[in-house]
């Protein structure tokens, strides 16, 4: 894929498309190769909401807060609701930790 996105004949929508449904399975395995090989395809700039959230999810099943607050502001920031990350239990070690709280305002 890189190869593709180099070339200039993959287009950045389809990438992200493509790296946000191969995050799922990587976090259900919680394979961290498959993970770290995922986020290689992220874009600098994410502009496809689900891809943000997905990786905001990863960062918080991972326990890095660090990564997971930009994560969760991007996504937010990117239309997904305060809602979904309150009620996804990915994020229940965090629902009531004031910088998350924060983070998705």
């Amino acid at each position: 894929l890189l190869l593709f996105e180099r070339l200039g004949v993959l287009d950045p929508e389809l990438l992200e498309t493509l790296a946000s449904n191969a995050l799922v399975p990587a976090m259900s395995e919680r394979d961290r190769a498959l993970i770290d090989g995922v986020l290689a395809l992220v874009p600098e700039e994410i502009g496809n909401p689900t891809l943000a959230y997905n990786i905001a999810c990863t960062w918080a099943l991972l326990e890095d807060r660090d990564r997971l607050l930009p994560a969760a502001d991007a996504a937010r920031q990117l239309g997904k609701p305060r809602e979904q990350f309150l009620a996804d239990p990915d994020f229940a070690a965090y629902t009531n930790e004031a910088e998350f709280l924060a983070a998705i305002e």
